[in-house]
């Protein structure tokens, strides 16, 4: 009997959504910017139908855990866990940045060097970055981080990690505060893939989400922050 697993990715622009089974993968990824409340419901029906089966014969859904968007993590998180009310379904969380730095190194053939960047507001970055041998195992070089441009770029000089050795993926960077390291690839899908891929290593990030847990956010959000006086 085939297993399915059901990955979503609201961290960013991009929803990000697949079904996959033993034999096949249904992907589905589209730009809504910050429509993902309206658009998740929909795609997933459209993926579930498309293979014919209910949300009840899902053995898993993985979400990313965090770091990323407040609101868009916040969505995938309380969607899976709505699934999992209804039809009793497992969910599982992965760290978004290593799920970025595996859809990024799909690309990449040969041993690399990858960091993954999320724009967390007000001058910082969330980041991690991964060294990839040539077994295709990933060593964590550090993250996830909090930082701003300038000392995530001395940490990686401090790590050894030249400048035309290194991969970035994930949100603009401002090149002003990032040279000589180099811009960031943006990601337009294959976060989801990725989350599926790690579940089914056993990551060791990933973790069983319990159903009174939320989004790992690093930071307290705007509205929680502080007021000046």
């Amino acid at each position: 009997m085939s297993r399915y697993i059901l990955a979503f990715d609201t961290s960013g622009p991009f929803l990000d959504v697949v079904l996959r089974n033993d034999d096949t993968m249904h992907t589905h990824a589209v730009h809504v910017g910050r429509g993902h409340g309206e658009a998740i419901g929909p795609a997933v029906r459209d993926l579930l139908l498309r293979e014919g089966i209910p949300a009840s014969a899902l053995s898993a859904v993985i979400v990313p855990r965090g770091p990323g968007s407040f609101t868009g993590l916040r969505i995938a998180i309380s969607f899976a866990k709505g699934l999992q009310a209804a039809h009793d379904v497992p969910v599982y969380a992965v760290d978004t940045l290593r799920a970025m730095i595996r859809a990024r190194c799909r690309a990449v053939s040969t041993p690399c060097t990858v960091l993954s960047v999320i724009d967390g507001r007000k001058d910082r970055l969330y980041a991690a970055c991964e060294r990839i041998d040539s077994h295709r195992v990933h060593h964590r070089l550090f993250g996830p981080v909090d930082e701003g441009p300038a000392v995530l770029q001395q940490r990686l000089h401090e790590a050894g990690i030249e400048p035309e050795s290194l991969i970035v993926t994930g949100d603009d960077i401002p090149p002003e505060k990032w040279a000589p390291y180099p811009p960031a690839w943006s990601l337009e899908g294959g976060v989801a893939e990725a989350l599926t891929d790690l579940y089914l290593e056993r990551d060791a990030l990933m973790t069983v989400l319990e159903s009174n847990e939320g989004p790992t956010y690093y930071r307290v959000s705007q509205a929680e922050e502080p007021k000046s006086p």
